[in-house]
């Protein structure tokens, strides 16, 4: 079973924060995603084995941004998705978060 560190900041409900080192299986993450990726502001990171990050924020519009951030390079991988899409991308995740492996995804400077 594929496992992953999570955060998620619920602003109607709650958090977990990168420092408490929670762990869920991907179908865990899955629901979470589905209750808290509701609300403008919301977000939910999941982190693999080498410490890169791929995270979802909720916009205005309910769209969600994905977001891989490559600090070495002072960026970030973004794309604008729906959550049916974020479910799916994180269902399609392996043991470590692939950039290529994200269809579309654009560089953006910090």
């Amino acid at each position: 079973m594929l496992i992953f560190q999570f955060f998620f900041t619920d602003y109607d409900g709650e958090e977990v924060l990168p420092t408490q080192n929670q762990y869920a299986s991907i179908d865990e993450i899955i629901e979470i995603m589905q209750s808290v990726l509701i609300r403008p502001e919301n977000f939910l990171g999941i982190v693999d084995k080498n410490d890169r990050t791929l995270q979802f924020i909720v916009n205005d519009d309910y769209s969600l941004d994905a977001d891989i951030p490559v600090p070495d390079q002072k960026g970030s991988y973004t794309k604008t998705i729906s959550l049916h899409e974020a479910v799916k991308l994180v269902q399609k995740q392996t043991e470590l978060i692939q950039i290529d492996a994200i269809e579309g995804m654009a560089f953006m400077k910090w």
